[in-house]
């Protein structure tokens, strides 16, 4: 479950559930978002509540439909955020698959302007309280910026950015860093320190073994041998 609350009137707060009680069957032929079939029935999945006296009370806002059933390709607990624009309390965003955005009070969900623009699989999203047309958005892509209520976007950081899972350095010198990035897969670079450790050069990563959300090992005594 996730939960936010409207900043414009705090006695609202909406609450974004992943059901997983089953709900339509497969259709022929059906797959998840990964491509695999789909045998079973699909699970009930996004839906969104709200409540108008602090809690005390909640009601389903959403509506039981294909885009809220699609809304997190069944992998809605990887997701499972919500956010309030801090300024109308009926403007409502789910984060999953795709950025989304209601303007009814959650009753219905639509992709939220240029989002599709920019990498999928949201996890954050932050609305500016002075100016909500600013808004910023982090996903397996990366960290994205915009400045007019979502029409275009750049990446927050100058340089662009990236999701390690983890890093590992070896015992060359200047040392190869390994290290796999969520959806693109496993790089390495070098890691030059001879200007000073707060003077590191921009590195040029390439092709390493492993896939996304892989670990290396480098043997401490042939960093030939990953």
């Amino acid at each position: 479950i996730g939960i936010d609350i409207a900043r414009s009137n705090p006695k609202v707060l909406y609450a974004f559930v992943d059901n997983y009680e089953p709900g339509r069957p497969p259709q022929e032929n059906e797959r998840d978002a990964y491509g695999r079939p789909i045998n079973e029935a699909r699970i009930k999945a996004a839906e969104v509540y709200r409540t108008d006296d602090a809690g005390g009370t909640w009601r389903k806002v959403s509506e039981s439909n294909e885009f809220m059933t699609r809304h997190s390709g069944t992998y809605g607990w990887v997701f499972g955020q919500i956010r309030v624009d801090p300024t109308n309390e009926n403007r409502v965003f789910t984060l999953g698959l795709g950025l989304n955005v209601s303007t009814d009070a959650g009753k219905t969900f639509a992709e939220y302007a240029n989002s599709r623009s920019i990498h999928s699989d949201h996890h954050g999203l932050w609305i500016d309280p002075k100016d909500p047309q600013i808004v910023y958005s982090a996903n397996d892509g990366g960290f994205y910026s915009s400045t007019d209520d979502g029409k275009t976007w750049t990446f927050a950081v100058s340089a662009g950015g990236a999701q390690f899972y983890n890093v590992v350095v070896d015992t060359s010198s200047p040392a190869w860093i390994y290290g796999p990035i969520q959806d693109i897969g496993s790089r390495r670079g070098k890691l030059d320190l001879s200007a000073g450790r707060d003077r590191i050069a921009v590195v040029d990563f390439e092709n390493a073994p492993g896939g996304e959300g892989s670990h290396h090992a480098v043997d401490p005594t042939n960093p030939n041998i990953v």
